[in-house]
């Protein structure tokens, strides 16, 4: 099994400016052609798509994604921004997707959750309502010794690079830490939200976080082969790309370029030995 995950992308609605649409529409359209030329079995974001969670954008984005050749399974976990302009209810009926929902492979089982507060510029801090987190406990405890990878926007409490700061994770009275320690076995949670790359690991779980496009042109990749689970990190960055991402930046409503999003090069691999046997080979 190979996974291909995208950070935010924040596309964003911007003016009608000619000029600055044409330089909106190649940039974001490089990376979104960058992000699905990879070969992978699923093509998955992870969250913040769009800027202000309009019906354009997320149409155009979803055109993008649609028009590829070949055609590429999607899936987006719902990113604070995503939630701001369009309602939950909105967002499923155009894109077709469930709000959260799992997925059982021979390898591992996948769950893909929604950590979102809808249309809250004020509170971008992340949250599971009560049905979500009773279903999470399930899923992790039916999920035994088999792999669980979670996939959702914000990052847990004192985890991943920023975390530990207000809104820049789960709030601390919603952090679903409770839950997820529970689990038999190995966990894998990966997650956007704070713009840049970042692995941490606690207890059984490793946690990893990627970076914002409009900061690093990165692709993450997760591998699952033979009882070994790796990330990686293709990186596209140069310096036209960097340029140019500063100038739509520049224009750009709820954005604001971070630094140092690239973090070390710890945060951009790893590989964890999964078979019995071999526990705790990890490196």
């Amino acid at each position: 099994m190979k996974l291909a995950l995208l950070g935010d992308l924040h596309y964003p609605h911007l003016s009608e400016d000619a000029v600055v649409v044409a330089l909106r529409d190649s940039w974001f359209g490089g990376v979104l052609k960058t992000f699905l030329d990879v070969e992978a079995d699923m093509h998955i974001s992870l969250g913040d798509l769009t800027n202000e969670g309009r019906a354009d954008e997320l149409r155009d984005v979803y055109g993008a994604v649609d028009g590829h050749v070949p055609p590429r399974r999607f899936v987006q976990v719902l990113g604070n921004h995503d939630t701001l302009a369009m309602g939950k209810r909105e967002w499923m009926a155009r894109t077709g997707q469930a709000r959260y929902f799992a997925l059982e492979r021979a390898e591992a089982t996948l769950v893909f959750l929604d950590t979102a507060k809808e249309g809250r510029a004020d509170d971008f801090g992340g949250e599971l309502d009560a049905e979500q987190a009773e279903w999470l406990a399930g899923i992790v405890r039916e999920s035994g010794e088999k792999p669980l990878l979670v996939f959702g926007h914000h990052p847990l409490v004192d985890t991943t690079t920023h975390s530990e700061q207000p809104m820049f994770g789960f709030h601390r009275d919603a952090d679903p830490w409770p839950i997820l320690c529970g689990k038999r076995g190995k966990g894998f949670y990966f997650c956007g939200h704070n713009h840049a790359h970042s692995i941490v690991k606690r207890e059984q779980w490793h946690f990893i976080q990627t970076a914002a496009c409009l900061d690093t042109v990165a692709v993450r990749t997760v591998e699952l082969r033979e009882g070994v689970l790796t990330v990686g990190l293709l990186t596209f960055d140069n310096e036209r790309r960097r340029q140019e991402a500063a100038a739509i930046a520049a224009g750009m409503r709820l954005f604001t370029l971070k630094a140092r999003a690239c973090g070390t090069a710890a945060d951009h691999r790893l590989t964890v030995q999964l078979l019995p046997a071999e526990r705790g080979g990890e490196r």
